[in-house]
């Protein structure tokens, strides 16, 4: 994150909509919008939120890109009620009240209205309970309760709606990062790690999909080809649907990747 960003919106449509059956790209939109865009959140009323840690904004658009809201000053980093410095990702709580991971620069969790008025903040550079060493992904589960992915800790990280501290999950394996989290339609924790490690092949040994039970076991361990070995990936996010299908961002490979269930 020390690179310098260009300073010109992408001229392409950056959001794209796919038929998840087939892959097939059915529309896309978002050019001249966005600089670096990074998390993509979509709620419960079908609207799509974006981070963008160029402009250091958030935004909420209809699902077919109409702009709802606004939150951060375009291009002026900070670390307070009304800039951010890098943001990273955002969850959406079922009252509309939404969450923001701030993020490769700063180190908190800041959580805001539905309307987004900013409510409160929490967290600090470092790896004690409720401190971050880049806060890259979150989830919310059923019970309210927000699963942070601590990404350089190689940990997820629970808490409240306050913001208070509840506990910790390990990843099982001594690797660079943790980037992402999810939670299925049965309230199972999935993540994904990334090895950045050089094998034999001078290739990286790369990333794996995974789930954590509560207390840290971690199991059903899946790399980029469907088996348990890693491959030369970087698994940067991860998601589900209604289907119990995984979804996975390789940005190494610039794809995205799915996984069925077994049947």
């Amino acid at each position: 994150m020390n690179e310098v960003f260009p300073d010109t919106p992408i001229s392409a449509n950056t959001i794209l909509l796919f038929d998840n059956e087939s892959g097939k790209l059915l529309k896309s939109w978002g050019a001249n919008l966005f600089i670096m865009p990074h998390g993509l959140t979509v709620d419960k009323e079908n609207n799509v939120w974006v981070t963008d840690v160029g402009l250091q904004q958030i935004f909420k658009f209809t699902h077919d890109g109409k702009l709802l809201m606004t939150s951060g000053v375009a291009k002026v980093a900070g670390n307070d009620s009304l800039h951010f410095n890098y943001p990273t990702d955002i969850a959406v709580a079922n009252d509309g009240s939404f969450y923001v991971s701030d993020g490769y620069r700063n180190s908190r969790v800041a959580k805001f209205s539905k309307e987004g008025k900013y409510l409160f903040e929490w967290g600090k550079k470092g790896n004690k309970p409720g401190e971050f060493n880049i806060p890259h992904s979150l989830a919310i589960d059923e019970n309210n309760i927000i699963y942070v992915a601590d990404r350089q800790n190689n940990r997820v990280q629970l808490f409240d709606t306050a913001g208070n501290f509840i506990k910790e999950l390990k990843n099982d394996v001594n690797v660079e990062q943790l980037p992402a989290v999810t939670i299925d339609n049965a309230n199972h924790l999935f993540a994904v790690d990334y090895d950045p490690t050089k094998g034999a092949d001078s290739l990286v040994k790369g990333s794996t999909i995974f789930e954590i039970d509560s207390s840290s076991h971690c199991k059903g361990r899946l790399g980029a080809n469907a088996s348990t070995n890693r491959t030369s990936c970087w698994f940067h996010d991860i998601a589900f649907d209604k289907k119990g299908n995984i979804y996975v961002g390789d940005i190494k490979g610039l794809k995205v990747l799915k996984y069925k269930p077994k049947k």
